[in-house]
């Protein structure tokens, strides 16, 4: 949808013919009139037209003139394409509007029925509103489903700020223990399945103990190659998949000179080397021992010298001393 499209032949035409009033009319009720944070660059076309400003525009080349200014307009610089083309329709066409607005609306409530959800009907208003301003034209399925959780969580923690504190017993608060549990086995889940575990726990769909025996059988799934009975003893210790191999962490820390807990599960060198792979056959892996990882701490595998072990204060000492045990080989110290 094109916002010059409605500025037809017919205004040049009205301008070359004398007829500024009737151009000024039709800018007057130009859909980006509606817009508040256009309508002083509206008046000021307005008055340009008008000739206040000592010289008339040409007519033959106002209107491009006219769009080549509205779109370099702040406004029209800050919204995506989808977004203008539907604040153009719900200013000119109302009623095709108001009916994508009812079918929006109905869409995203019966997303939220099967989400467990309740929505007010302001809430389907704001959500359809801004579905359909959405880069995409409308949120769908995965998506639709992300924006009515990140919706409600939003919703319902600022509903509880002011009578409740943001702890164990908020959303928030069952959000960051499930993501620290699945965290703490090393469990790759996104922010949209913890929130969803937040809010279940929180509608007493599920209780703290299915969720978190949810996480741990995803540990299972993701390290098939650990007997499912350690699973369940770590499970019912209350112990977890970091702990186990947090010796790992402190060979590691020893290596580069930090603290164990400075060693991140998440970070590029555990990703790459906490597992191993057999080269011959890939369905075959195991962690790594402390002693694997503390020689890749110190040289990766192509035989270089690890980027933070390089800069270790012992990797500097030896390299100096079997700089000066050369040197005092040659006789040169």
């Amino acid at each position: 949808m094109d916002s010059q499209a409605h500025l037809d032949s017919g205004i040049a035409a009205a301008l070359a013919a004398g007829e500024e009033d009737e151009w000024g009319n039709v800018l007057e009720y130009h859909w980006a009139n509606e817009i508040t944070e256009l309508q002083d660059f509206i008046a000021g076309w307005i008055a340009k037209i008008n000739g206040e400003g000592g010289t008339k525009p040409d007519p033959y080349t106002v209107e491009a003139l006219f769009q080549a200014d509205l779109e370099s307009q702040e406004w029209w610089q800050d919204t995506h394409q989808a977004y203008r083309d539907a604040e153009q329709q719900r200013i000119s066409d109302n009623g095709t509007w108001t009916e994508n607005l009812r079918i929006e609306k109905a869409d995203i409530k019966r997303r939220a029925e099967a989400l467990g959800y309740s929505l007010t009907a302001a809430d389907l208003q704001t959500l359809a509103f801004n579905s359909l301003h959405a880069v995409t034209g409308g949120w769908v399925d995965d998506a639709l489903d992300r924006q009515i959780i990140k919706f409600k969580t939003t919703v319902d923690e600022v509903t509880t700020a002011s009578s409740a504190p943001m702890g164990v017993g908020s959303i928030r608060g069952s959000f960051d223990t499930y993501q620290g549990v699945a965290a703490a086995n090393l469990v790759t889940v996104t922010d949209d399945r913890v929130w969803g575990w937040a809010h279940k726990f929180q509608n007493n769909e599920l209780t703290d103990e299915q969720i978190k025996q949810e996480i741990y059988d995803i540990g299972k799934n993701q390290y098939g190659f650990v007997d499912e009975e350690r699973w369940d003893r770590w499970r019912n210790a209350g112990t977890t998949l970091s702990d186990h191999l947090n010796n790992r962490r402190v060979a590691i820390g020893g290596v580069w000179e930090i603290g164990a807990n400075e060693v991140n599960w998440d970070s590029q060198f555990m990703q790459d080397n906490l597992v191993y792979s057999d080269p011959n056959d890939p369905t075959k892996e195991r962690f790594r021992t402390s002693k694997e990882l503390k020689q890749l701490a110190m040289r990766n595998a192509d035989g270089s010298v690890n980027e933070r072990y390089g800069k270790t204060l012992g990797y500097k000492t030896k390299k100096a001393d079997f700089r000066n045990m050369i040197y005092q080989g040659f006789g040169v110290i």
